[in-house]
């Protein structure tokens, strides 16, 4: 937002509603690199 100010390109309109679901949907894994295996691995 600052950088946006700072050359011109914010965009604010009155009647922006923020999206309903943010972030990642699916179950992640509790442990730390088995978080960090999961985007590598096949569905």
């Amino acid at each position: 937002m600052l950088w946006d100010h700072l050359f011109g390109t914010f965009y604010n309109t009155r009647d922006y509603r923020p999206p309903a679901d943010i972030g990642i949907q699916e179950a992640m894994p509790a442990g730390f690199v088995e978080q960090l295996v999961w985007p590598f691995r096949k569905r």
